[in-house]
């Protein structure tokens, strides 16, 4: 597999089903729908690995397993890098915003869960099977 480089990758980014069943029933004829967003962000090198090291930690902690949150994977990434977090829930929050102005109401709001760009993923996967245990 290869080496990946910095630059930009895609985070996908959902809203709660709560939120998703309240914004269906404030809005007359919408179907309910799982809230996508997508953030892009440039990461350099050393953050690309860190989110190596948290999924690898995380198989060999059986972090997935073992947790009860809805927010699995954002809590993951609040957990281990806490600045990736931050900025990426800033913009998934900007696009809510934009998207469902005045939503303050909704249950759930600002609450999203983050899952880390597949190419990222691949590359951690390939990477656990390759360490010598």
């Amino acid at each position: 597999m290869k080496e990946l480089k910095a630059g930009e990758y895609v985070f996908p980014c959902y809203t709660m089903p709560w939120t998703d069943i309240d914004i269906s029933m404030s809005i007359t004829g919408v179907d309910f729908e799982r809230q996508e967003f997508l953030v892009s962000i440039d990461l350099s090198d050393s953050e690309i690995q860190s989110i190596v090291d948290m999924m690898i930690w995380a198989w060999d902690n059986l972090w997935f397993e073992h947790s009860i949150s809805e927010t699995v994977n954002t809590e993951l990434l609040k957990e281990h890098i806490p600045h990736l977090y931050d900025k990426i829930q800033s913009l998934v929050h900007q696009q809510f915003c934009r998207q469902h102005p005045n939503s303050e109401y909704l249950e759930g709001f600002g609450v999203y869960e983050i899952f880390c760009p597949d190419e990222i993923l691949e590359y951690a996967a390939q990477n656990h099977k390759e360490i010598d245990y």
